[in-house]
């Protein structure tokens, strides 16, 4: 497992925060 996507990981932050982007722009 690479470090980058365990949690509390740079790559892991980004994917959830374009993740809840993505949910608030779809929730309107």
């Amino acid at each position: 497992l690479l470090l980058e996507y365990a949690p509390g990981g740079e790559l892991y932050r980004r994917m959830q925060t374009e993740k809840i982007l993505r949910e608030s722009e779809a929730a309107g």
